[in-house]
């Protein structure tokens, strides 16, 4: 947690969150002004935080978790966009998690679908598609600690498949 010490009175408790960049952690927090300030372990300084998840947590967490894909069709190629509960999302990435979304495609709806790609973002445009032919798409959300190991992903049945067909030339 963050502290911020004032030259009088008591001290107070910034908000913030756990921040991983290229695999280090990190302890974001705004304020509005300079000041001392301190990095201090939560828990050996009685101050309750709503961010510390355990692998189970996140296990349940994704458990649960429902996932839709949507697709738009392009001139030459189809979006995936990947919808979820922002409020699991945002406590997910909040907890310290890196979210990565690999995406599936198959030639029928209850076909076997390939993994095409893994992205960081929620939308993917597939490009290797055909004119006139019809694609199905599912997708996985992998949920990754702050040292870069899997510690949950969805199910494929847990993503409703979503249809789309390539426009045809004009």
């Amino acid at each position: 947690a963050a502290i911020y010490i004032p030259e009088k009175g008591d001290i107070e408790v910034m908000s913030g969150k756990r921040v991983t960049i290229d695999k280090k952690n990190f302890y974001e927090f705004t304020t509005s002004h300079f000041s001392d300030f301190a990095l201090v372990d939560a828990d050996e300084a009685g101050i309750e935080t709503s961010e510390a998840m355990t692998a189970e947590d996140v296990k349940a967490v994704v458990k649960g978790l429902k996932l839709k894909a949507a697709t738009k069709a392009l001139k030459k190629s189809i979006r995936v966009t990947v919808k979820a509960d922002k409020e699991t999302l945002m406590k997910l990435k909040e907890s310290g998690c890196e979210l990565k979304y690999n995406y599936y495609r198959a030639a029928r709806k209850n076909g076997r679908y390939k993994l095409i790609a893994t992205e960081k973002s929620n939308r993917y445009v597939d490009t290797k598609t055909a004119k006139g032919k019809t694609y199905y798409y599912k997708a996985r959300l992998a949920v990754y600690d702050g040292e870069g190991r899997l510690i949950a992903a969805t199910s494929l049945k847990n993503c409703n498949a979503s249809k789309r067909q390539v426009k045809k030339a004009a």
